[in-house]
């Protein structure tokens, strides 16, 4: 447990005490009996501060929290010194949430972890002065598994309810909270309003068309992104092509021609089933080449290079001296990119400069729980990182959803076996899980392809 100490002083009387002391100490230069004189004057100072409010002019201590861990609703107490003695004065947040105070006394507060706090410092204030305290481990207690959108195969627009899609595959919020859903079967860009309204968003039959809107075509498209301004970024994999969708549905072809595999600017680049994409804070493109076993990036200006990988095996290293297994999707975070190595089982982290590593899973498959070397996988596919620090994976060919804590625990979050159920955590069902998105309050959004929905997973 880490001890916090923070100190509160009464400035300016012991400015004022301090600029007296000086001016009697040159006055008195050399003379015992004066000193002896200011230095009992500085006593009876130092006595008189203790005996004011301990809030305000003593030492404010926080020694430790107990627990440190739970889920919502957990009873925890705050030991330390000087808190004071009246709750009015007093508020506690962890991770930014605030919590219900239930009793403060001078050497402890208690108070009631918040729903949907997680993992987070506790905040303690008192009388406006913020002192920052242990770290506390939240633990979900609550995850259910609903429909958000789809439920037979089909191409119908409309609500939520009624609308149907042909394997989606990936999403992606823009700045407006509209979420652009790629329909991988219908080789459409669907969009779901935050009404809850589904429309064609772009793209019609099999083939490949720039255009607007449902003049454009697309043959299986897999990855999305969106940038700062909302243009729509897709791995359009059968054309091996990189294609950008404007806010009003124009698409163009960024890059990528024939099949192969070559560095360059734009149409002079060659991809092989291009399939994850994320951008960074500079606004590169980044896209995981299935085929070629390697991850791509492309800069502003539409050069793309390989960043790291080369020919298909499983290794941790440098720029081409690593090695990939059809790695799928690919998000950014930290100034790193994270991907989900499908046929390698695992997850790896690849550095803006291209040191690859791997996080947890190694080349054989499985199902397990644990510590990171202990972990392992059965084909994931999507991969999702929230601000905490956690990773969630959706383990494809297991059927759950995955979650890996910051501190580095492996756990099943939702799923069980293969079919369709919504419910409780590990209650659930889920066909296909392919590609996973967050949203601000920590709710993730399944791509349940195999059963033709998005599923929402809400965790507290």
């Amino acid at each position: 447990m880490r001890k916090f100490h923070t100190e509160i002083k009464n400035k300016r009387q012991f400015g004022n005490f301090y600029q007296k002391w000086q001016q009697k100490k040159q006055a008195l230069k050399y003379r015992s009996n004066g000193l002896i004189i200011i230095l009992l004057v500085s006593l009876s100072f130092f006595t008189g501060c203790s005996s004011d409010n301990d809030n305000s002019n003593g030492t404010t201590i926080i020694n430790s929290i107990s627990p440190n861990h739970g889920p919502k609703g957990t009873h925890v107490t705050i030991n330390g010194d000087n808190f004071g003695n009246d709750a009015s004065t007093v508020s506690i947040s962890i991770n930014g949430v605030n919590a219900d105070i239930i009793d403060v006394s001078n050497s402890e507060i208690k108070f009631i972890v918040p729903p949907r706090a997680y993992n987070g410092d506790v905040a303690l204030t008192i009388n406006e002065t913020e002192f920052t305290g242990p770290y506390f481990d939240y633990e979900i207690s609550e995850v259910f598994v609903s429909t958000f959108a789809g439920g037979e195969r089909g191409n119908v627009d409309g609500s939520l309810a009624i609308a149907k899609f042909y394997y989606p595959y990936s999403m992606a919020f823009d700045s407006h909270g509209n979420m652009f859903v790629v329909d991988k079967g219908n080789n459409r860009i669907r969009k779901i309003t935050p009404a809850g309204e589904v429309s064609t968003f772009a793209g019609s039959s099999s083939g490949f068309a720039d255009g607007v809107g449902t003049d454009a075509q697309f043959r299986n498209p897999k990855g999305i992104v969106i940038d700062p301004s909302d243009n729509i970024y897709i791995t359009d994999a059968s054309n091996t092509k990189i294609r950008r969708i404007s806010p009003i549905g124009s698409v163009t072809t960024i890059a990528g021609s024939t099949p192969g595999d070559a560095d360059g600017v734009g149409t002079v680049a060659k991809f092989q089933d291009p399939s994850g994409i994320t951008i960074d804070n500079e606004n590169n493109l980044y896209i995981t080449d299935a085929g070629n076993h390697d991850v791509k990036r492309i800069t502003p200006n539409l050069l793309v290079t390989t960043v790291a990988g080369s020919i298909e095996g499983y290794q941790d290293g440098f720029g081409g001296n690593a090695q990939f297994n059809s790695p799928y999707q690919i998000t950014y975070s930290n100034e790193a990119l994270y991907v989900i190595e499908t046929r390698n089982h695992s997850v790896r982290k690849i550095t803006l400069d291209g040191e690859a590593s791997t996080i947890t899973g190694n080349a054989e498959s499985g199902y397990v729980n644990g510590t990171l070397p202990e972990a392992r996988f059965f084909r994931p596919e999507g991969i999702a990182i929230d601000d905490l620090g956690n990773i969630y994976v959706a383990d494809s060919n297991n059927r759950v959803i995955r979650r890996i804590s910051a501190s580095g625990i492996v756990t099943t979050l939702a799923g069980s076996t293969y079919g369709f159920e919504d419910g409780i955590g590990i209650n659930a069902k889920f066909g296909s899980p392919s590609f996973l998105l967050l949203d601000d309050n920590y709710n993730l959004y399944v791509a349940d392809s195999n059963n033709y929905r998005i599923r929402k997973i809400t965790q507290e």
